[in-house]
């Protein structure tokens, strides 16, 4: 065992150059989209003996590597400053760039990965297959210090490989489109701290469309969890609850033991959700919520249920809601179906409780979608399927504004959800 943590020091010294470091710390954790990561420490030979022993001096160095394949997963220079020897690591040379970050990551560029963003002292790259976007998709991003020196690099999310593609040509045109658009118009009440108003907003909400126009899926659905279920599922009973909810924390770490990883241990959080737990878990969830909220029948519904956390978790809203932030009930569970925690979001209503309405919508919905559809998108994106485990193309349907139902004034969905 003790041999198998060498060799990961000694190939995270030599990828990184780490001659004038010394070893700090170690230790493995568990990532549900990477498996299993080792993950290193360094200090820099001069660096003088700390008091603290848990904080990080400049120039520390914390990388990450994949524990099976070796694969690099980060690199943090802490302060930006970085004692690494010139030549260890590549500088802004974008040619040099790519061909180490295709050696250290084991992808192509231009048929994983593509160039979306760059600046003099920064480049963020894009999961792709032949350079049209995934979903989920993943993120390449490298930082420089005003010396040119590599300071950050990050590899985050899902890279798919060709073999999980199912190629087709994108056969989506605006006629199969159109008619699927005006259903994705919604208004929705928005809180504006700047003015403490609740706010009225149309909005498009994102879905992906399968290339025969005849399903769509949310953009929630596609980019979660791995193990993610979306529901509607109203929650109704009668008489009395029985029993009651043996609270306890969850563990949020995710650090692993070296046999676990070994043994390359399938995580909690990758397992399935079968048909018969998820039925105990409804019927569990419908008793919590009968605790809670005993007046609550018919004004609660689950709207998803996934793995998280080494638990199950499912998210329970009101009913009927025209909210950007809606009234949550999150209730967890362990792998019987028994429930262990409850937490609600009334905190943030009691920030938000003193916020007053900015008026009535003035826009009709046919006015707002007039207004809005010239900036709505249908771009081709090859988009995974949980029922084949394979990626399949959808076309993404987004639009980037939103409507102030009040006023008519267009303004940048990002600035306002």
């Amino acid at each position: 065992m003790e041999e198998s943590i060498q060799a990961l020091i000694d190939h995270t010294k030599t990828i990184c150059g780490l001659d004038t470091y010394i070893l700090k710390t170690s230790h493995i954790f568990h990532d549900v989209q990477d498996g299993y990561v080792f993950c290193s420490e360094w200090l820099p030979k001069e660096t003088p003996v700390q008091e603290d022993k848990d904080s990080n001096p400049l120039g520390t160095a914390i990388i990450e590597i994949n524990f099976h394949t070796n694969a690099l997963k980060s690199i943090i220079f802490v302060e930006g400053k970085s004692f690494i020897e010139e030549g260890s690591l590549p500088g802004r040379d974008r040619d040099q760039l790519l061909d180490w970050i295709e050696e250290q990551t084991d992808m192509t560029y231009g048929r994983q990965f593509k160039l979306i963003k760059e600046d003099t002292n920064s480049l963020e790259f894009q999961a792709s297959i032949d350079n049209m976007p995934v979903a989920p998709s993943g993120s390449i991003r490298v930082e420089f210090n005003e010396a040119g020196q590599l300071i950050l690099f990050s590899v985050n999310g899902v890279f798919p490989e060709e073999a999980e593609m199912e190629w087709e040509p994108f056969s989506l045109t605006p006629e199969d489109t159109e008619p699927i658009t005006k259903g994705l118009l919604t208004l929705v009440d928005v809180p504006m701290e700047k003015n403490m108003t609740w706010v009225p907003f149309y909005q498009i909400k994102p879905v992906f469309v399968t290339n025969d126009g005849a399903n769509t899926i949310s953009a929630t659905a596609i980019n979660e969890h791995p193990v993610y279920f979306e529901k509607d599922i109203l929650l109704e009973w009668s008489g009395e609850a029985s029993g009651s909810i043996e609270k306890h924390k969850i563990e949020l770490g995710n650090s692993a033991e070296l046999t676990e990883a070994l043994e390359n241990k399938q995580h909690p959080d990758q397992l399935p959700i079968s048909k018969e737990l998820e039925q105990a878990c409804i019927k569990e969830i419908t008793r919590v919520m009968q605790l809670e909220y005993p007046s609550g029948s018919g004004k609660w519904k689950i709207t998803s249920i996934y793995r998280q956390h080494g638990c199950i978790i499912a998210i329970v809203h009101h009913a009927v809601n025209k909210s950007a932030v809606p009234a949550k009930v999150k209730v967890l569970l362990d792998d019987s179906g028994k429930a262990f925690n409850v937490i609600n979001n009334k905190f943030l209503f009691q920030l938000i409780a003193h916020f007053e309405h900015a008026g009535q919508p003035k826009l009709t919905a046919d006015e707002a979608f007039n207004k809005l559809q010239e900036h709505i998108t249908t771009e081709p994106v090859y988009a995974f399927n949980r029922q084949t485990g394979k990626y399949h193309i959808h076309g993404k349907i987004d639009c980037p504004f939103v409507l102030n139902a009040v006023t008519g004034e267009l303004l940048n969905k990002k600035d306002i959800l």
